[in-house]
């Protein structure tokens, strides 16, 4: 797929990466909900662990409509290192990342009303986004890439669609392979009405996940799927792990009753 820029909310944005030996020697999970962090980007991206020093992130999203699905043009990047540290300036692709603070907590988006960074020009076809890191007090400079997932669609549920909790949901997208790498998250999110938040991972190779009736009995009313494509890469610098993750965020509203 060509250039194009991304933009995902369920609350804000994503995360980011570096260069040296990359390798996965550690399984992402489902996304957690710790009390005192710093804002996260507002998409759901997976954790990696309490022992990771830093997180970098860049993200598209695409929303379904009744008729089509299209992409917002925009791509955010997004990093957070450590309990909210200082790391210098960051940047992806040669753009700097925007340094915002929370108190004494620091945490770097791209989304910024008042100081808009540059557009990422970032392509999502499985080509490099790459981190670049300066550096500050305990954590190191380096850099970080990450090969970027490919565009797909989701195919059921159809947008503003009707659905039965009383049936499990199979919720399929395109793009599947049974050689594929890339990881999956399905999040179900209630908007109004009853329920609460339903995660689940999974991969590629089918393109298909299922979401059980007792996890559908908690909903009624209109709900927002979120169905994540995307792939990470692990650095070791200086002692410490950081992690650049790239993934496609494709946004479906609907009702359950």
């Amino acid at each position: 797929m060509g250039k194009t820029f991304p933009v995902f909310l369920i609350v804000i944005v994503a995360i980011t990466f570096l260069f040296v030996g990359c390798k996965k020697n550690e399984s992402p999970t489902s996304p957690t909900d710790p009390t005192d962090r710093v804002p996260d980007s507002g998409y759901p991206t997976p954790t990696f662990g309490e022992s990771v020093a830093g997180i970098l992130t860049t993200i598209q999203v695409a929303s379904t409509t009744n008729a089509f699905t299209y992409e917002t043009h925009l791509d955010i990047g997004y990093a957070n290192f450590g309990t909210g540290t200082d790391a210098g300036s960051v940047t992806v692709n040669g753009k700097t990342i925007n340094k915002k603070t929370e108190g004494s907590l620091v945490y770097y988006t791209s989304i910024d009303p008042t100081n808009p960074s540059p557009s990422l020009d970032l392509y999502w076809n499985g080509t490099t986004h790459a981190w670049n890191v300066s550096g500050s007090g305990n954590i190191p400079a380096f850099t970080l890439n990450v090969s970027s997932p490919t565009a797909f669609i989701v195919r059921n549920p159809a947008a503003l669609s009707l659905i039965s909790k009383n049936s499990a949901l199979n919720v399929t997208w395109s793009g599947a392979s049974s050689t594929s790498t890339d990881s999956m998250m399905i999040v179900l999110i209630p908007v109004t009405g009853s329920g609460s938040t339903f995660m689940a991972t999974t991969n590629n190779k089918t393109g298909s996940s299922t979401i059980p009736t007792n996890q559908l009995n908690e909903f009624s009313g209109s709900v927002l799927l979120e169905v994540v494509k995307y792939r990470y890469e692990m650095k070791t610098e200086g002692g410490k792990s950081f992690f650049g993750v790239a993934e496609i965020v494709n946004k479906v509203n609907f009702y359950i009753q």
